[in-house]
């Protein structure tokens, strides 16, 4: 009895997930041109260009460059020094878009022969791991800003 319950309740949530998908499916047609060149990103899939245009729009006239879309997001460090000491800490912003961009960053460093892979590895070695990663997120960041600035595929 215990199973079949389990499997009902299985079922149901698949067809939510389903129509979910589907109303996602349905608004992100109307972006299917900037959705297919930010598929051109090394890493970013269907559903993480739906995510970044979620988040940002795709509309780039509303940040006048793109350290401004960085900082609004969250991935720009702060150069700051007191005391000969370097502070490396990003800026405050949208967490959401930060922690997305960082998992493209996953993404992107297991591509082969990429630009954002060799990146991280010139950047792995002189800082921590995740450090490089934020680096990679806001490189793939910047990438998608001169993408839907200029709607030209990833180079």
């Amino acid at each position: 009895m215990l199973l079949s319950i389990i499997k009902e309740r299985i079922a149901e949530t698949e067809r939510v997930i389903s129509k979910v998908e589907k109303q996602i499916d349905k608004a992100a047609n109307q972006y299917s041109l900037e959705i297919a060149l930010l598929q051109t990103i090394p890493g970013v899939a269907k559903d993480s260009a739906i995510s970044i245009i979620s988040d940002t729009g795709s509309d780039m006239s509303q940040f006048p460059r793109e350290k401004h879309l960085s900082k609004w997001a969250g991935m720009r460090s702060g150069c700051n020094e007191s005391a000969g000491k370097k502070s490396t800490r990003i800026t405050h912003g949208n967490k959401h878009l930060r922690t997305t961009l960082v998992e493209y960053g996953w993404g992107t460093i297991r591509t082969k022969d990429s630009y954002l892979k060799n990146k991280y590895e010139s950047l792995f070695g002189p800082i921590e791991k995740k450090k490089a990663l934020i680096a990679v997120g806001h490189k793939i960041r910047v990438s998608a800003y001169f993408i839907l600035k200029n709607k030209e595929p990833y180079k």
